[in-house]
Order: structure tokens, then C-alpha cells, then sequence
């Protein structure tokens, strides 16, 4: 199987598992907890209902290691921005990336998450919708807490491959960046005090998610389609017959381009070990079709050896609003 085909299998997966007795049981249990200390849970509908109406429709994405590396770069200097339905590059969508973004909750434990999910909260359309619900994931690979989160329901592999990490809605016209106004995510950990640390890692994630919604549009990465191979597609059709199955589209960092006189100095004789990205940066650019201000990503380039391995290196970017 393709690594990127991997993102088609785990959305089936977790489509299977949310329709299952222990993904419907966990969903109730889920919603329980958060009874008290969220106005989403407060809603009559699960999280195993939410993420049905997802699952089915989303647009499956693969992320590649080099694109989360550019991604969590991104993200640290996102300018304060209110989401936008034009900030959405679809509607609903599944996101894979090639390795895990850690988050601290509030204990300061380490969340990694691997996958996001996200959807439309009301409407058919974002012209009619009044926000997105998003929900995170870790894989089994990198999941501390997996073994004692299948101990609390007192079941020994209770979850997939991917275990649900937090769900939020996420309205419209709303920003991220303050930390007021954060609370507590279920009816244990009342009255505790957020740790700053803890609040700035999820604002991180917020970004990191909006910045992919931003970069996906943009040239920054290059877009791919490829069409899962024939034992995939069978294994999909068996459980979910006469669906269509959709293309996977795959997220990889842009090649460099070829050097040019007015880029670099060609035939320098100089060697390089590795490829890395440079001059790149945010700018707020006024679109008026939108009527605001909208970050931009002013695209950069990959600079190095086709064949070297690419290095994230924090003083060869250049980050600025």
C-alpha cells in the first residue's frame, strides 16, 4: 500500500468504527464528558453522529513529512486571522500527514496528532454555514495514552488505528489567538487552571489546521490526485458498496525550481548535503471580493540537491507579517 493510499484506508476505518457498537458507545461516553463544560455538547447530536456526517462525504488529503515541516513553520507566524468560509478549500475533508504534530493538553501531557477531520456545522454550503466542526486524532504508533484509554473502558484494542483526541465547532468570523476564554474540555477537570504552555500548543494546532486550509490553495505545495489501487478499492467496496471511492489528493512540498542568474549563481562548483526552503513569507493582501485583508503565503523555493534529503532548519526561513 502507498502511503498516501493509507489516508483512504484510515478514513474507511474510522467510518467503521463510528458505526459500530464501540464507536457509538464511546461517542455517548464522549459527549457525557463534556456535558458541563462545553456549549458543543451541549447540542443533541454525538460526536460519533458528527463525525458520520463527515466521514462519508470528506475529501481525503495526504500530507507528506516535508509538508508538515513547511506546515508547523507556517503556522508559528499565522497573522490573527478570523476564519472564513473562502478559507476552506472544500467543504468536508479528512486530513492524513506523514508524521504527528504534538499538542500539550492541560495536564502538560504530550497529544500527537495525526489526522484532522472537519465539516460544515449547518448548511449545505459555506455561503450558508455559520461555522466548521473539527476533530483531531492520534495514530496507534505514537499514542501514549492509547493503553490507558482502552484500560478506562475496560477493553483491550477498544479504538482503530486512530483514537479521537478533541472536537470543537469552530465559528466563523472568530479568532484563536486569545487566550480567554479557554476552559476545561470535560466535567473531571473543572475549576483546574489552564497552563498558558498548554493554551499556546492549542492555538498552535488551530493555526496549523488553518494554515493548511490557507496552503492548500495556494502554490506554495504541490496538489496531487492519485486513485487507490485495486486491493484498496476492493476492501472499501466490500464495506461500503456501490459508494463511490474518491481520489486521494496529496499534499508534497513544492521541487525547487530551476536556478536562474537572477536566483542564484549557476555553476558555482559549491556542494550541498541537504535541500531546505527558503524566502518565504505572510503578507496580508487586501482581496476585495472579500472585503478584508486575507494572509497570504508569498511562495519561496527549495533550495539544494534533488537528491539530498530535505533539513528543516529554523534560520533558513524567513517568517514575517
Amino acid at each position: 500500500m502507498q502511503a498516501w493510499e493509507y489516508a483512504l484506508e484510515l478514513r474507511t476505518e474510522l467510518e467503521e468504527w463510528w458505526l459500530s457498537e464501540r464507536g457509538r458507545s464511546f461517542g455517548k461516553r464522549w459527549h457525557y464528558a463534556r456535558t458541563a463544560s462545553s456549549s458543543l455538547a451541549q447540542q443533541p447530536i454525538t460526536v460519533d453522529e458528527v463525525e458520520l456526517r463527515k466521514l462519508p462525504v470528506a475529501a481525503p488529503f495526504f500530507v507528506t513529512d516535508e509538508m508538515v515541516d513547511l506546515l508547523e513553520h507556517a503556522a508559528a507566524t499565522f497573522p490573527n486571522t478570523p476564519l472564513h468560509p473562502v478559507d476552506l478549500p472544500l467543504d468536508t475533508g479528512f486530513v492524513l500527514l506523514g508524521r504527528s504534530v504534538n499538542v500539550l493538553d492541560m495536564h502538560m501531557n504530550p497529544l500527537p496528532v495525526r489526522a484532522f477531520t472537519w465539516g460544515l456545522t449547518t448548511g449545505t454550503n459555506p455561503s450558508e454555514a455559520n461555522g466548521v466542526h473539527f476533530s483531531v486524532y492520534a495514530h496507534q504508533s505514537d499514542d501514549a495514552e492509547r493503553e490507558a484509554a482502552n484500560k478506562a473502558v475496560g477493553m483491550k484494542d477498544f479504538f482503530p488505528t486512530l483514537s479521537l483526541l478533541h472536537d470543537a465547532a469552530w465559528k466563523f468570523g472568530t479568532e484563536y489567538a486569545s487566550a480567554e476564554g479557554w476552559t476545561p474540555g470535560t466535567v473531571w477537570n473543572q475549576g483546574k487552571e489552564i497552563p498558558l504552555e498548554s493554551i499556546q500548543s492549542a492555538i498552535h494546532m488551530m493555526k496549523t489546521i488553518h494554515t493548511f486550509w490557507m496552503l492548500s490553495q495556494q502554490r506554495i505545495g504541490e496538489s496531487g490526485s492519485r486513485y487507490a489501487s485495486r486491493p484498496v478499492r476492493r476492501r472499501i467496496e466490500r464495506s461500503f458498496p456501490n459508494r463511490p471511492i474518491p481520489e486521494v489528493r496529496v499534499i508534497t512540498l513544492r521541487r525547487r525550481r530551476l536556478p536562474t542568474h537572477a536566483d542564484e549563481e549557476v555553476g558555482t562548483g559549491r556542494e550541498y548535503s541537504h535541500r531546505w526552503w527558503v524566502n518565504s513569507h505572510w503578507r496580508r493582501q487586501w482581496y476585495p471580493s472579500e472585503n478584508r485583508h486575507k494572509p497570504k503565503f508569498i511562495e519561496g523555493y527549495v533550495k539544494g540537491p534533488e537528491d539530498k534529503p530535505f533539513q528543516r532548519k529554523d534560520t533558513a526561513y524567513v517568517w514575517r507579517r
